[in-house]
């Protein structure tokens, strides 16, 4: 195991963290367990981030809706 650090970017600002990274020596593929609790495997938005980033895009053009993120 080793230690990895990770910026998740929530609703609220950026969060850095460092969680416990294992590698499958038999696949060859690493992973992060936290990520996977935290529900941000695979990106860095929190869930909540993500949402509102899609409902943003769905209902307003993009810049505005970019800008209302941004916020």
């Amino acid at each position: 195991m080793a230690r990895r650090a990770e910026t998740v970017r929530t609703l609220l600002g950026a969060i850095a963290t460092s969680r416990g990274y294992y590698h499958c020596a038999t696949c060859k593929r690493g992973f992060a367990p936290l990520d996977h609790r935290l529900g941000v495997a695979g990106t860095s938005l929190s869930p909540g981030l993500a949402r509102a980033c899609a409902l943003a895009g769905a209902e307003m053009p993009y810049d505005p809706s970019r800008r209302f993120i941004a916020t």
